[in-house]
């Protein structure tokens, strides 16, 4: 039972009930006055907000109580042995008993007090509300959780997004990743990297017939990790009809040899070099060596003898 509480109503102070108790507790015949007179030996003198205010106190002093020592039948709140003097000596408020009984609030009987449907008015179970407020905290926590969810997915698409569509690649990041290196162990126990062409994959299925404008081109493509795909390279070759200009790009493949980042290494992977149609980017300036050799003036274009 202690576990139990008193419903306070925000409106209890305007309750009609409430104004009525203060009334008849309060009156200048009641109990009350009567006893401040006789032991003070004045009148009493209380605003009627006061009073009010002194009845709710009072109210909850008598529930709280009489909720604790008091036994349940029904809706009703029995108190055996208890009288409206009993009421008094809770709230120490003389008549105060009596005003409960005037609006109906209490009830003496011979056996003692009843509270008439006391747990349907001022009184609540908690053990309902808890499990109640127990299952939409719950719920509350797991539509809390869903949108976070939804909104740190939603967050790293968008993250995603723009990194990929920001991103500049480099000729040398390029690199980096289209190159793939393996370990190999030599007898001694150490190990090496050896940059591995992706040729030897393309090998294992069945090879087309090559063209021999595009064999010519393959050949001539410098003979790194990044010249791979070859069946690929092939099917794009056959999809732009490349075996028509094969002589261009092949004069094209080997002017751009002789270009600095070519000979550094960072020329494009052969699919890219066909699939972006880097044929068709213009050459650029190039220094033979021999020429450099002999401060001679640079020249542009393709070089005289590489074609």
């Amino acid at each position: 039972m202690a576990s139990d509480w008193i419903k306070m109503r925000t409106d209890l102070y305007r309750d009609p009930k409430v104004c009525m108790i203060a009334q008849i507790v309060f009156a200048e015949d009641g109990e009350l006055s009567q006893y401040v007179k006789r032991n003070s030996l004045r009148d009493m003198s209380v605003t009627r907000n006061v009073t009010r205010n002194a009845v709710i106190g009072s109210l909850l002093s008598v529930w709280g109580v009489m909720r604790n020592t008091g036994k349940r039948n029904g809706d009703d709140l029995e108190c055996h042995g208890a009288s409206l003097t009993v009421i008094d000596d809770i709230t120490d408020m003389p008549g105060f008993g009596h005003a409960l009984e005037a609006v109906g609030w209490v009830k003496q009987t011979d056996e003692g007090l009843v509270f008439e449907r006391f747990f349907a008015e001022y009184n609540v179970d908690p053990a309902k509300p808890s499990a109640s407020s127990a299952a939409a905290r719950q719920q509350r926590y797991r539509d809390k959780k869903k949108a976070q969810l939804a909104s740190q997915t939603l967050r790293d698409v968008d993250v995603t997004e723009g990194v990929t569509r920001d991103v500049t690649v480099t000729p040398r990041e390029e690199k980096r990743r289209e190159e793939v290196n393996t370990i190999t162990s030599e007898g001694s126990g150490q190990f090496s990297l050896e940059p591995t062409s992706l040729d030897s994959a393309d090998e294992k299925t069945t090879s087309p017939e090559y063209t021999e404008g595009f064999t010519r081109w393959w050949e001539e493509y410098p003979h790194t990790a990044r010249r791979s795909a070859k069946p690929k390279c092939f099917s794009i070759w056959r999809q732009k009809k490349l075996e028509a200009v094969a002589d261009k790009l092949v004069a094209h493949t080997r002017a751009m040899k002789s270009t600095q980042s070519w000979r550094e290494g960072y020329e494009p992977a052969s699919l890219t070099y066909l699939n972006q149609g880097r044929y068709e980017d213009d050459l650029p300036t190039v220094t033979p060596p021999a020429l450099l050799q002999h401060n001679a003036p640079v020249t542009t274009g393709v070089p005289r003898g590489y074609i």
